[in-house]
């Protein structure tokens, strides 16, 4: 089985925030924005995978929290705040991991409440387009050695960057924002049993992906578009290209 695995340690020194990250990562492994909302990556496997936009649709890869299976797209963006390890399977993993799993798994394992000593973190960045990304962690015993708490609560959101004539477009198109908290209480009464109970609450207000169209940079060149000669510059649509393209459209046609 081709497996690749990262432990605490090796999630913070590659930078991994989000399964987005892990395109970078992991070997035969794609994780793309969703064309429509921030908000729900698509997962693919050794290039299998399924191009579905709805929020709600199951992904090919199987994405797993601690042994619990998250069946939407919306469910894979996953904040990688204290996380203890991350598995990726590569390969049909239907046996272990059902139906869903036809091209492989994708497992999290989340950092446990410390039982023996007190633990608290935090981790702040700011940045263009008023980025603001903050996560705290607070883990603790109650009862030294038998009782623990853990909460992880996190802040991430920043501006949209699509800009026309230099403007940024309404912030609706490509804003980022999550908010979320993680509580964790771990209870081990004796040598025999353990008790967990974990609480993970996640609110994501992003603006859509917008997609944009690219066209030839110069009006002028329009007419080889479509011809098997030439040398035909592209650019985006939106942008300061589109601009230009107007200005050069109206002057043409004596506008």
């Amino acid at each position: 089985m081709a497996v690749s695995a990262f432990t605490a340690d090796q999630v913070d020194k590659r930078d991994i925030q989000t399964v987005m990250d892990l395109s970078a990562a992991v070997p035969n492994f794609q994780s793309p924005r969703n064309s429509v909302t921030f908000g729900a990556p698509q997962l693919y496997m050794r290039g299998v995978g399924r191009a579905e936009t709805n929020w709600n649709a199951e992904n090919a890869v199987a994405l797993f929290i601690d042994d619990v299976y998250m069946q939407s797209t919306a469910g894979t963006y996953i904040d990688m705040i204290d996380i203890a390890l991350i598995e990726a399977l590569r390969g049909p993993q239907g046996t272990l991991y059902g139906r869903n799993a036809t091209t492989g798994a994708l497992k999290i394992n989340l950092r446990k409440p410390e039982l023996e000593s007190s633990r608290f973190q935090v981790d702040a960045a700011i940045g263009s387009n008023n980025r603001t990304d903050v996560r705290v962690i607070s883990s603790a015993p109650i009862v030294e050695g038998e009782l623990s708490y853990k909460v992880d609560m996190y802040y991430a959101a920043n501006d949209g960057y699509l800009t026309l004539a230099d403007e940024t477009l309404d912030d609706e198109f490509g804003h980022q924002g999550s908010v979320g908290a993680r509580v964790g209480i771990l209870w081990l009464p004796s040598e025999d049993w353990q008790f967990e109970l974990d609480f993970d609450a996640n609110n994501q207000d992003n603006g859509t992906n917008l997609m944009t169209a690219i066209a030839p940079a110069d009006p002028a060149d329009f007419s080889q578009t479509l011809s098997k000669s030439g040398n035909v510059k592209f650019g985006p649509v939106l942008g300061v290209n589109r601009v230009a393209a107007q200005l050069l459209l109206a002057e043409s046609s004596g506008g």
